[in-house]
């Protein structure tokens, strides 16, 4: 989605004001950051310092709680220690959450949501994924999948087994060689959660 197709998507007075945890969580490949670890350039609870000469990446960057109005207060990166993106090309939701606070997403109020995202997310095949750096879950209805660590050339996927009580779930990671991972490439059917 290009940056002013998100702009305009922005809920009114909302900004990142003081909160840098993108900065941390997210990997930016134009300055070789990985994920998890402090930006070279945040000065933490203030912004970034390099702000002009930003990454494309970090300038077309808005997380779920800036776009999304139906998320409380309580959602603030800065707040809940979670950041969500929507990627639409992988149909998939990211949770990328504070490594210093590993165990937020499954503190309350924001364990029942994402499990409330993860049912309506089902019929869509849409996955929700947790990420703490490199480390990666996967949450179904019924159950979270720890998939590891996550290598450069693993991708997630999501498979289906007939079973006599219906269809049963289940994620897992591949290599982007295999044939499983060509499904990713579908375009996605699901909206943002709330939409």
């Amino acid at each position: 989605m290009a940056s002013d197709d998100i702009t305009a998507r922005l809920v009114q007075g909302r900004e990142c004001g003081s909160c840098t945890l993108c900065c941390r969580v997210l990997g930016i490949g134009e300055i070789l950051k990985p994920p998890g670890q402090d930006c070279p350039d945040c000065d933490v609870g203030k912004g970034c310092t390099i702000y002009e000469r930003r990454p494309r990446t970090c300038k077309d960057f808005y997380c779920g709680f800036l776009v999304m109005k139906d998320l409380e207060e309580e959602w603030r990166p800065a707040i809940s220690k979670l950041i969500l993106l929507f990627d639409g090309e992988e149909n998939r939701v990211r949770v990328h959450v504070d490594p210093d606070q590993p165990d937020a997403w499954r503190r309350e109020p924001y364990y029942s949501k994402l499990k409330q995202w993860a049912v309506v997310a089902v019929p869509h095949r849409t996955q929700i994924i947790v990420r703490i750096g490199d480390h990666a879950f996967a949450m179904l209805p019924d159950r979270d999948i720890d998939l590891g660590v996550l290598g450069d050339d693993d991708v997630i996927v999501t498979e289906e087994t007939e079973t006599p009580g219906g269809v049963v779930l289940n994620v897992l990671k591949v290599s982007e060689d295999d044939p499983r991972a060509a499904a990713l490439r579908r375009p996605s059917p699901w909206l943002v959660p709330g939409e």
